[in-house]
């Protein structure tokens, strides 16, 4: 009997063992693919803008420029549970010579959320912006699909 008991107190303290090693190799990894999106926030920023111009969305609408805010949101997708960032953005139109407008003028600049991924330890973008939403916004009407990582985490 004592030798079960022994057992089973050994099994329960190599679970909890495991467990705590599973959050502390966690919590490593977000540190590193933040310090890694810091590292190359400049090149993610220019493959952003050449991407989202392709797009060609919207239409008849040239991507001029981007002011890129200072501060990342790092959030968890729930479905994958890849990390993402999400970088609030200014974006410039002008009108794209190449192609017919549906407005005749120069729209004003507006207010968006960049998204970038963390797909196998690098960071991605498809130039995807979410319009009209800063990150706080873009966190809350997609909380369905992504979760913040907690300051406890990092």
């Amino acid at each position: 009997m004592a030798w079960g008991v022994q057992l089973a107190v050994g099994l329960v303290a190599a679970i909890v063992a495991s467990l705590a090693l599973r959050r502390w190799l966690w919590r490593v990894r977000i540190r590193q693919a933040h310090r890694l999106f810091r590292l190359q926030r400049e090149m993610l920023e220019a493959k952003f803008l050449d991407l989202a111009r392709m797009q060609g969305v919207p239409e008849g609408l040239y991507w001029s420029g981007i002011d890129w805010d200072d501060g990342v949101r790092f959030v968890r997708d729930r479905d994958t549970g890849q990390q993402a960032a999400l970088v609030g953005i200014t974006i410039y139109f002008e009108r794209d010579s190449n192609r017919p407008a549906a407005h005749p003028f120069d729209p004003p600049p507006h207010d968006a959320t960049a998204v970038f991924h963390y797909v196998r330890g690098r960071w991605m973008t498809q130039g995807r912006a979410l319009l009209n939403l800063d990150p706080d916004a873009a966190l809350a009407r997609f909380r369905h699909k992504y979760e913040p990582i907690s300051s406890s985490d990092r």
